[in-house]
């Protein structure tokens, strides 16, 4: 019987050398009838010459010695690959890999609903989202097929686990989410990889790092909200899923390494920035009612200690962050609001 397509989306951004060993691990992939689709979002590093250099065979992906096996060797090459522009997409093809480029650098949720959109023109399909900054072991993309065809969920998970420290749990599927603030709770985060693991769990939204979404999840619920830019999208997301009867699963199985902090390092002014003001939108858009709450948790959990510490460029991106909030909620902008 034939399985049903699945297309894996890759959103790079000044990122060619992580998306080239992700791209070399997908393409391991024990499930045949799979379509890869690169959004680039207005690199400048060069980014589409250099994936299109590794199709050729010119480049080679680079990999951890301990997780090398599911990049290397390098598949055969050259891979075939087609390049649209965002302004002239083309309806899908035969080609196993495809690169969008997108005008401008609109967010990692702008860039994935490009892809969503383009998929959508080529009939219905199951869609992975996956951060270009992981790599997948073979059987993972089989392995939650089988979960989300067995269990009829919305999406589908997988057993996160840390590219730098590769026998430890990052969390299993997803996560939790704070009502009050929109902090979120991992789920056996830092737990060995031998671990026994739950079947089941109960979570509040699938990761983006790796989602697989039904089609009837996606004709639904509709695409990623794109006020996000980055952080918080696969919240609201699950959140919505949730909210139209959707039920959020992972599958224990199936397992993916992920770097984590690529795009933006980890407890800097941009990621202080952006992680504020999802939160944020979160709470204004699932649990207005609580808006203060989450704005007084702001002030003393996120912006207080970085002024106790000095750390003047936090602060100030924190409270960027606040402002430019609020300017989104007064606008009442619904036109990305799936």
């Amino acid at each position: 019987m034939d399985r049903p397509p699945v297309y894996v989306i890759l959103v790079n951004y000044n990122g060619w050398r992580d998306t080239i060993e992700c791209l070399e691990s997908v393409l391991r992939s024990d499930y045949d009838a799979l379509r890869i689709v690169v959004c680039d979002n207005a690199s400048t590093d060069g980014s589409i010459e250099r994936i299109q250099a590794w199709a050729r065979g010119a480049i080679r992906a680079e990999a951890k010695a301990e997780l090398q096996h599911l990049s290397d060797p390098p598949v055969a090459k050259p891979v075939p690959v087609t390049l649209l522009q965002e302004t002239e997409m083309a309806p899908a093809s035969g080609t196993r890999l495809t690169l969008i480029a997108c005008t401008s650098n609109r967010g990692f949720a702008a860039a994935n609903n490009t892809a969503l959109r383009w998929i959508e023109r080529s009939g219905e399909a199951y869609a992975l989202l996956l951060n270009n900054d992981t790599v997948i072991a073979p059987d993972a993309v089989s392995r939650m097929m089988h979960t989300a065809l067995t269990t009829g969920a919305g999406a589908v998970g997988a057993t996160l686990l840390r590219y730098h420290d590769p026998d430890r749990v990052e969390t299993l599927g997803g996560a939790q989410v704070s009502r009050v603030h929109a902090m979120v709770k991992t789920i056996a985060g830092g737990s060995a990889r031998s671990a026994p693991r739950p079947p089941r769990i109960e979570i509040d939204y699938v990761s983006a790092t790796c989602i697989l979404v039904t089609p009837t999840a996606l004709r639904r619920v509709g695409n990623l909200d794109e006020r996000y830019f980055l952080y918080g999208e696969d919240c609201d997301w699950g959140l919505r899923m949730r909210a139209a009867g959707f039920a959020l699963t992972y599958d224990a199985g199936a397992e993916v390494w992920h770097k984590g902090g690529a795009s933006v390092g980890h407890r800097s002014p941009v990621h202080d920035y952006y992680d504020v003001r999802a939160r944020l939108l979160l709470i204004h858009k699932h649990h207005p009612a609580r808006l203060p709450l989450a704005l007084g948790h702001t002030e003393f959990r996120c912006l207080l200690p970085k002024v106790v510490r000095g750390q003047w460029r936090r602060a100030a991106a924190t409270l960027r962050a606040q402002r430019d909030f609020i300017a989104i909620a007064l606008a009442r902008d619904t036109r990305s609001d799936p």
